[in-house]
């Protein structure tokens, strides 16, 4: 541990501050011999490193051993140079041995945790020709007839279909709605036993009108619960799983055993925005990675200490495999998204009530106006 963080330590300094420094410096020195061959050797500029001729006057004294002083300490200077990247060559945990100098000279990407992330290489996968899904399917063994898995893809699955699979689902006509049920029925225009499976599925409710806005026993936040009547049967609603950290693990599991493969899993659901139209994927649930992709500490472009970013990568996949599968009837269930960099971060996606200003903000605002 400690060779390794001394490792570290030597190419922050020697790789990133003595190097460019050093090739600057070498810079500056062929700028002065050019400019003292050029006072009295216009001719020798285009050469004067390879080949400098005798001086001609005793004038030219000075401009002569400017050049040759500057010849002694560029040779002392690359010397430091070479030294530098032998060492850097026979280090084998570098992990800045494959970047160009160019790039390690010119980007700041050489000093960040993250400078190893390369995503142009990414490929994402739709997954078609998966049947209706009921209760009781295998669909690790379902998606893995359709598509071969590799070691380090993340499978992103629509909520809908894990809950269908594992019967987190209900009947309208099963449901008696509540007084509660009823009024909020007729303030949101719903149906009352629509209303009642919302309510059933809610941890807290946030907010009652125009519409419910509740949050579930593991943390998300959402209108009228996730409770979801498309692509299912008439009279019927599907829910969201209640433990979906613990589905998506269950779900990782069920596809090593199948494949043989360790895959990462994300359980989405499609949600609404404060601010702007549109619905796009969120991560409900996941397993085999971190859901945030944390900068802070690390420095930008220009050398700025990063204070408060942490990229939601979970969401962001998630938003982009909804891209893929569509809202209506496009037939895409999951998709697969290979070639994805690891990334290191935390798992703290929801905040905590403390933290969440806007849901205090909204239910301090609601129960104000009661």
């Amino acid at each position: 541990m400690c060779l390794e963080m001394f490792f570290h330590l030597f190419y922050d300094v020697f790789g990133f501050v003595v190097i460019p420094h050093v090739k600057i410096y070498l810079h500056v020195l062929d700028f002065i011999g050019m400019t003292a061959c050029r006072a009295e050797f216009p001719l020798l500029e285009p050469v004067y490193v390879r080949k400098l001729r005798a001086y001609r006057a005793a004038d030219d004294h000075v401009h002569y051993y400017v050049v040759i002083a500057c010849r002694i300490i560029k040779t002392y200077l690359k010397t430091i140079y070479f030294c530098i990247n032998l060492i850097n060559s026979f280090c084998l945990n570098n992990p800045w041995q494959n970047l160009s100098p160019e790039v390690k000279r010119n980007s700041y990407i050489g000093i960040s945790s993250h400078r190893d992330v390369i995503m142009e290489n990414i490929q994402v996968i739709g997954i078609r020709g998966l049947p209706l899904i009921h209760k009781g399917d295998n669909i690790a063994s379902m998606i893995c007839e359709h598509v071969k898995v590799q070691d380090g893809d993340i499978l992103s699955i629509a909520s809908t279909v894990y809950s269908k699979a594992m019967g987190y689902t209900g009947k309208l006509s099963d449901i008696s709605p509540t007084e509660h049920a009823l009024r909020l029925a007729k303030l949101n225009g719903e149906d009352p036993r629509f209303v009642q499976a919302v309510l059933d599925a809610s941890a807290d409710i946030i907010m009652e009108t125009p519409f419910i806005l509740s949050e579930l026993g593991f943390g998300h936040i959402g209108v009228r619960a996730g409770v979801d009547q498309s692509n299912i049967e008439d009279d019927m609603v599907i829910f969201l799983p209640p433990d979906p950290m613990k589905s998506a693990e269950e779900l990782r599991d069920s596809i090593r055993q199948v494949s043989g493969k360790n895959v990462g899993v994300i359980i989405t659901d499609t949600c609404g925005r404060s601010f702007r139209r549109g619905q796009t994927g969120n991560a409900i649930g996941w397993s085999g990675f971190t859901a945030i992709r944390d900068f802070r500490g690390d420095t930008d472009l220009f050398g700025h200490v990063l204070k408060i970013t942490e990229e939601a990568v979970v969401d962001e996949i998630a938003g982009f495999a909804n891209f893929v599968m569509g809202e209506s009837n496009n037939g895409v269930p999951a998709v697969v998204f290979r070639n994805c960099p690891k990334w290191t971060g935390h798992n703290d996606l929801f905040f905590s009530r403390d933290e969440d200003i806007t849901r205090r903000a909204l239910k301090n605002e609601w129960h104000e106006s009661q």
